[in-house]
């Protein structure tokens, strides 16, 4: 059975908001103004953002090698914004930085679950919490944003995919 106590709650909400809702909301309305390659360059960022987070609330200690790829990888993501003949459009270093964004979510919630887990449930039970969670806080957003969604049209192979992908998520 799913655990639904006040803690378990919360950490469904928190978890499913940082690691799925923000992210993916903020991904799918940025996603079509930023290049693919820039966007897989920007989400690597994420386990870096992570430690930085972890190392800012004490679950984590600096370490002169690991604050070099921080550095590293920032001066990446410099190095695709800066330079004016890096970008396709000036415009887009606004949408990078809902990029950046998006990762430190990732980054946030990796940090969150690592310190308010309950350790004494099994994880894929955490993540159906987490999964329907997700959907209570996404279901009034799209209702209010008008986003069409549709259901299973033409019982082709991709829609058995993604019920069977969705399913087993």
């Amino acid at each position: 059975p799913l655990p639904l106590s006040r803690r378990h709650l919360r950490f469904y909400f928190i978890a499913g908001l940082l690691g799925t809702a923000f992210p993916n909301a903020l991904s799918y309305w940025a996603a079509p103004h930023v290049p693919a390659g820039i966007i897989a360059i920007v989400f690597s960022l994420s386990p870096l953002m992570t430690f930085a987070l972890a190392v800012a609330v004490g679950m984590d200690r600096w370490d002169p090698v690991r604050l070099g790829g921080v550095v590293l990888g920032l001066l990446a993501i410099a190095v695709l914004v800066v330079p004016e003949t890096a970008l396709p459009d000036r415009a887009i270093a606004v949408w990078i930085a809902v990029f950046v964004i998006v990762a430190l979510s990732y980054a946030g919630e990796d940090v969150y679950a690592a310190a308010a887990m309950p350790a004494e449930d099994n994880p894929l039970t955490l993540l159906l919490g987490m999964s329907i969670a997700t959907l209570i806080l996404l279901v009034p957003v799209i209702a209010a944003g008008g986003v069409p969604v549709a259901f299973f049209v033409s019982g082709a192979t991709h829609e058995w995919a993604l019920i069977v992908g969705s399913l087993l998520h």
